[in-house]
């Protein structure tokens, strides 16, 4: 966990000012608070000018807040940096989301907010009802059981569900896939889970092409508090299926 050498530090306030989740507070010296910490490593990165800032190695469970918040940190079992995986940006080459199939993303917490992990397990756990295929090389699904979306100790880590909902991190994505029949249902699942968590969450949702329009516009379109913009990520499909 990061921590403050307060023989060196010299309470120049730079790691606070750039701590994502205001977890730095400054007096006779830094002090890191350990609870709000993400271990992002942000605060190591501004570099400080005394180098008052440690960052030993962590161990599970404390592990996975930095796993889930530094972006230059790798998942071993995906090797993949970062929370999620490339979702359709390599659509093109892995065909993960076939024509007929809705892809999701549901981004929980951001820089500034965070998330806690009970938010993440009631999320996941609101759309295991709808029989959700949950993404195999995805962090959250390596947590969770899959069947109804609770965090299980049958992970990577052998963490056990209440070690998990203790955790902290800048933020988290669940993804999975859906026939896309099932859309209007999943949206109306997380606009009603929405008001049950106390962070912010995004929703990515991703379409093949087709009939020059994406497949699933007319199943959104008419929803109500759903407006739809032109603008979004496009897989240009340069890629060929591995």
């Amino acid at each position: 966990m990061v921590y403050v050498v307060k023989e060196l530090c010299v309470a120049c306030g730079k790691c606070a000012l750039y701590c994502p989740v205001e977890a730095i507070t400054v007096g006779e010296y830094a002090f890191v608070d350990q609870e709000k910490c993400v271990e992002c490593g942000t605060c190591i990165r501004a570099e400080c000018p005394v180098d008052a800032l440690r960052q030993p190695d962590l161990k599970p469970p404390r592990l996975l807040r930095k796993l889930f918040s530094d972006p230059l940190a790798t998942f071993k079992e995906t090797e993949v940096p970062g929370r999620g995986t490339e979702e359709m940006k390599t659509n093109d080459v892995t065909n993960n989301v076939k024509l007929g199939e809705a892809g999701w993303g549901v981004e929980l917490g951001r820089p500034g907010v965070s998330t806690k992990f009970t938010d993440v397990e009631k999320v996941a756990m609101a759309l295991a009802k709808h029989g959700v295929e949950f993404l195999d090389l995805n962090p959250v699904t390596m947590l969770i059981d899959k069947k109804t979306g609770m965090f299980t100790e049958k992970n990577p880590w052998r963490i056990s569900p209440d070690e998990i909902r203790a955790l902290r991190t800048l933020s988290a994505i669940i993804e999975f896939k859906t026939p896309k029949e099932k859309v209007p249902e999943i949206i109306k699942t997380l606009m009603e889970v929405s008001k049950e968590v106390e962070t912010v969450f995004s929703v990515g949702l991703i379409s093949r092409w087709k009939d020059g329009e994406p497949e699933l516009l007319p199943l959104v379109r008419g929803i109500p508090g759903i407006r739809v913009y032109p603008n979004g990520k496009h897989n240009m499909g340069l890629g060929r299926p591995a």
